[in-house]
């Protein structure tokens, strides 16, 4: 039988906008019926000494189990009370409810808080007619020989050099070893390692000092390393590098012609420059639109102080936490704070809460003027889907079918953003 809200005193000790208290008191009558009724269950199973299962007593039952019958009693009473206590109140928890402080010793009435954490009450306000400036990018044909230089850099050929002696533009062949204070370095030694002479080096003057070397010749390098080098053993201390500079070699940089273009399946030069400025104008147009949703973002945010829950901040928290450590990770960064740090909880908090504020301000323009995403909405969604990776079509479908929820979510944003766009006051400036 469900324990119902019939002669239960609901309290409300706490109410904040995102965070209601309620003190609940379940009569005494209520507690012994749902006892008697989980006691009966109890006594039916029971396996005790001396009888048949289900012929125990009472009396004895109580006392073998007492502790479990009273968990389950509290357990179930909860249980049956909780949903109907927040439909009552018409709660709308953003995340499980906590049971709190809870007074029981299985004679008497129970009590108990319920802590609800729910979404905050308010209308957006402000959004219509919002100042925007555009910086529309015009891609000039400089913006289109810049990466034609960069595609030329990146299909280059390494070729011998004539040369006799190394020059910075050069790549040289080399073999060393090292040593500090005579001695040996062991694994401070290789052969046949190519080493640009103009790019940085993790070892500050190694390069520097191979300029000028004639192929063949040995030469001896010494380089103080610093006091806050890694290895510890060689921080502060001259290192000796003896090197020998086995051959040079000397970038060759592709014409840029039609066969550059070849070389990404395009049939001329022409049709590589009209390949890059379509890119280039998307790359454009992506980054005007993220601007001018941020300054849209950070117009409704000063506008709407809207309060939060902070189960959702901790929960955007950790992600970001999380999230910027593995970056740190992959850079080879291993003395990443931990994510409990205060330094990463006091860095990330704030774009935790703006993530979560704008969150709620979103989805309240989307109510506020009808803009959530429909279903035909979302199917052409997954028909563009499919036509962009034909190949995929189930794997598409199912994507979709598991992240249907975000979808919605991600239309509607782009429906409100786009919105607030066409209500919206913009000065375009034309930049090159």
């Amino acid at each position: 039988m469900v324990t119902t809200l019939e002669k239960v005193k609901l309290k409300t000790s706490v109410n904040e906008p995102c965070k209601v208290t309620l003190t609940v008191q379940v009569p005494k009558e209520a507690v012994q019926a749902k006892a008697s009724e989980v006691e009966v269950r109890f006594q039916k199973a029971a396996r005790l000494p001396g009888f048949r299962q289900g012929k125990a007593p009472m009396e004895l039952v109580r006392q073998n189990f007492q502790d479990k019958i009273q968990g389950e009693v509290l357990d179930q009473i909860i249980r049956d009370l909780v949903p109907q206590i927040i439909k009552e109140r018409s709660l709308t928890p953003v995340t499980t409810p906590l049971i709190d402080k809870i007074r029981y010793d299985g004679s008497a009435s129970l009590t108990f808080e319920l802590v609800v954490e729910r979404s905050p009450d308010f209308k957006v306000r402000n959004y219509k007619g919002i100042s925007l400036t555009r910086a529309l990018k015009t891609v000039a044909d400089q913006d289109v020989d810049r990466e034609i230089a960069q595609l030329r850099e990146r299909n280059a050929r390494l070729v011998p050099s004539a040369d006799e002696s190394a020059k910075p533009e050069h790549h040289a062949v080399i073999r060393y070893e090292a040593s500090s204070e005579g001695r040996p370095i062991a694994d401070f030694k290789a052969e046949n390692q190519l080493l640009n002479l103009s790019a940085p080096q993790s070892i500050e003057g190694f390069a520097e000092g191979i300029i000028g070397l004639k192929k063949g010749a040995t030469k001896e390098i010494t380089i103080p390393f610093p006091k806050k080098h890694p290895r510890q053993e060689l921080a502060g201390r001259p290192v000796t590098f003896r090197v020998t500079l086995e051959d040079l070699k000397e970038k060759v940089l592709p014409a840029a012609d039609d066969e550059l273009a070849k070389e990404f399946e395009l049939g001329s030069l022409a049709e590589l420059r009209d390949r890059i400025r379509a890119s280039l104008e998307h790359s454009a147009e992506r980054r005007e639109r993220a601007e001018t949703e941020n300054q849209i973002f950070d117009h409704l945010i000063k506008e709407n102080p809207v309060p939060v829950p902070e189960s959702l901040v901790t929960m955007q928290l950790e992600s970001l936490i999380e999230q910027a450590r593995q970056v740190l990770s992959e850079r080879g960064v291993s003395a990443a704070p931990a994510a409990d740090s205060k330094e990463l909880r006091d860095k990330y908090r704030p774009q935790a809460e703006r993530r979560v504020r704008l969150s709620y301000i979103l989805s309240g323009l989307a109510r506020q003027e009808s803009l959530q995403a429909t279903q035909d909405e979302t199917a052409r969604e997954l028909a563009r889907a499919k036509e962009r990776d034909p190949g995929q079509a189930e794997s598409v479908d199912r994507y979709f079918q598991e992240h249907a929820s975000a979808i919605l979510g991600q239309i509607t944003d782009e429906k409100v953003v786009k919105f607030l766009i066409d209500h919206a006051k913009i000065k375009d400036n034309q930049t090159k």
